[in-house]
């Protein structure tokens, strides 16, 4: 009898070892890399520091790929966006553009007409799939912003994106620009 239960038991205790070993399959035996998330990057902390005449200010803090930074934007406005960013020694035109897929990291030359100042050419990038942006790295601040902060409106447009992009109303982009040079200086590293 001791031989047939010494058999018995320890294929009892086998069952509840590999019973209670079993784990969830991995990612890979689940489909490979196709199950795998994509780790998302931390945003960098926005913090208001001003809004007045339909534009919002806010002071950024500096990540590994943006240094701190302040911008400007009209969160109001339905369709396309404009973002005015500046940090030390660069001022930036950001122009979200949802109806139209880009291809990160390209680039693509933009006319910016403006209503009351000369136009200007521009090479953009796309920081993502709908964002372009114009870097101009100059410390003339004042001469880079003046069309932005004086013309009424803003059209951009791109051959290569089909031609008209977006019209920007700006109103208040005076007092906007003023914004976030002023918040440049007192919350980033001159």
């Amino acid at each position: 009898m001791r031989r047939t239960r010494a058999p018995a038991a320890l294929l009892g205790l086998g069952l509840l070892v590999a019973c209670q070993t079993t784990e969830a399959p991995s990612p890979v035996t689940q489909g490979g890399a196709s199950r795998f998330s994509v780790p998302q990057t931390p945003q960098p902390d926005a913090r208001k520091v001003a809004e007045r005449k339909g534009w919002v200010v806010e002071a950024v803090t500096g990540s590994f790929a943006e240094p701190a930074h302040c911008r400007a934007t009209r969160p109001g406005d339905s369709g396309p966006k404009l973002t005015f960013q500046t940090s030390p020694g660069r001022f930036s035109v950001l122009i979200g553009t949802p109806n139209r897929l880009l291809a990160p990291g390209a680039t693509y030359d933009l006319t910016f007409a403006f209503e009351g100042a000369a136009s200007e050419s521009h090479t953009a990038q796309a920081v993502d799939s709908d964002t372009l942006a114009v870097r101009i790295s100059s410390l003339d601040y004042e001469d880079i912003t003046d069309p932005y902060a004086r013309a009424k409106r803003l059209e951009v447009s791109s051959p290569r994106l089909g031609g008209h992009i977006a019209a920007f109303p700006l109103a208040g982009s005076n007092w906007a620009i003023n914004a976030i040079d002023e918040c440049r200086r007192i919350h980033t590293k001159s």
